[in-house]
């Protein structure tokens, strides 16, 4: 064996070298790339408007290593100087942990769910937040929106993720139909864990116009505790057949949006072609807010958003882990909005709406 071209008896190790044994076995060296852009991008860039930057960089980073080159001479420059000391500072973890601190996702799903497995643990959750950089997140637990009683399936959830309590907060899923509806969002409102309240109208067959919907809402402004309205769970073209998830009629929403009131109410998971052509003044709808993270959006569709909504009031929710949080988030990141509308819809608006302790 020959070590930098000299015979490996011409090379004295330290003591407290670590001697591994590879007799018999041969050992491929890493390649180097003596130049390279890890990534590029234009004009001086603030803090959020690295985040694209980051995400390409560190998939660059990652596709390197899988193919074999171990070291790269980064041909540094402005912003990208700034990249690798994100990256170098978490090597080895594929985390953007200090790049994208202060990204806030309102719509995680956690907890056992029924349909295949998804990695819902406390470690696989923590995994999570490094990846993708949040800073805080509010979750649905499976058990709530399964149970026949659905505070008790989110008093298990809340058990087992007490340990992230510090960044991690739930929805109640409450049924308006059920019996004890204003104890169980007291209930909800005593616990600082629970930032709000939702609604799955689809998946638990009531109407949006009973007077148990409208009950609900008003107990839920009482407690100042935000309302999810959510259209599905999954694309009805993808979801298990024994799921039966009814439409909302554009009629019947509108007329739920405007009998609303003082709630503030949160859309999730409603498509852009659903919402965009309804016939309403969203301006005279000031407590409304859309999340439109992980209903399939495209670049495009974020493009045209401030044509028709007020983007100040938009949240971002990736659905993850159920659904794939990095697409959602390039969406909004490839898009021709603002770095100050997109810091908007990815952290700053939450924390207007949410009752965070």
């Amino acid at each position: 064996m020959r070590l930098y071209g000299r015979p490996a008896a011409d090379i004295s190790l330290p003591e407290d070298c670590k001697v591994i044994d590879i007799q018999g076995k041969t050992v491929l060296p890493a390649l180097i790339d003596g130049h390279m852009h890890v990534s590029s991008e234009p004009g001086r860039l603030d803090h959020l408007g690295h985040i694209r930057t980051n995400l390409r960089a560190v998939g660059k980073l990652q596709a390197c290593l899988q193919w074999g080159t171990g070291t790269v001479a980064h041909a540094a420059g402005s912003p990208e100087s700034m990249i690798l000391r994100d990256v170098d500072q978490n090597r080895g973890t594929g985390s953007l942990k200090g790049v994208l601190m202060g990204i806030i996702d309102m719509n995680l799903f956690v907890g056992d769910c029924p349909f295949r497995t998804i990695p819902t643990s406390a470690e696989d959750l923590k995994r999570l937040r490094e990846e993708a950089g949040l800073e805080r997140a509010v979750a649905t637990s499976f058990g709530s929106l399964f149970y026949y009683d659905p505070m008790a399936g989110l008093e298990r959830d809340l058990k087992r993720y007490e340990s992230l309590r510090d960044w991690l907060s739930f929805f109640a899923v409450v049924n308006p139909l059920f019996p004890q509806l204003e104890g169980r969002i007291e209930r909800a409102a005593k616990d600082e864990r629970i930032v709000g309240i939702r609604l799955f109208p689809t998946l638990h067959h009531y109407a949006l116009d009973s007077e148990r919907v409208t009950e609900t809402l008003r107990l839920a402004s009482e407690h100042h505790l935000p309302v999810n309205m959510t259209a599905r769970l999954t694309d009805g073209r993808m979801a298990p057949r024994y799921v039966d998830q009814a439409e909302i009629s554009p009629d019947t929403l509108v007329e739920f949006l405007n009998s609303a009131g003082e709630s503030t109410l949160i859309l999730s998971m409603f498509f852009f072609n659903e919402l965009q052509p309804l016939l309403v003044d969203w301006s005279r709808l000031p407590r409304v807010v859309l999340d439109l993270g992980c209903s399939k959006p495209s670049v495009d569709s974020f493009d045209r958003l401030p044509s028709w909504f007020p983007v100040e009031r938009v949240l971002f929710g990736s659905g993850a882990p159920l659904y794939y949080w990095k697409g959602s988030r390039l969406a909004v990141e490839g898009a021709q909005l603002t770095e100050d509308q997109k810091s908007a819809i990815l952290g700053r608006t939450a924390k207007e709406v949410f009752p965070w302790a």
